[in-house]
């Protein structure tokens, strides 16, 4: 599936750009204020969105048990 595709594609992406803000600290340059808190913060909600968008396109889980 495409969309399927996608959203793994922008997962790997998102995980990338997670990976180099990691030591990153916001910071203001001549009056320009680069807040990495709030980016990282955004990065970190559309991953959880599209975890749980991945998590919906897998469906349901069904797992084995044992009679005993």
């Amino acid at each position: 599936m495409i969309e399927l595709e996608a959203l793994e594609n922008r997962k790997t992406t998102l995980l990338a750009e997670l990976a180099a803000l990691a030591s990153q600290p916001s910071y203001s340059i001549d009056g320009q204020w680069v807040d990495h808190t709030a980016y990282r913060q955004a990065l970190l909600n559309e991953l959880r969105t599209i975890n749980e968008l991945l998590a919906l396109a897998e469906g349901p889980v069904e797992l084995p048990m044992r009679a005993e």
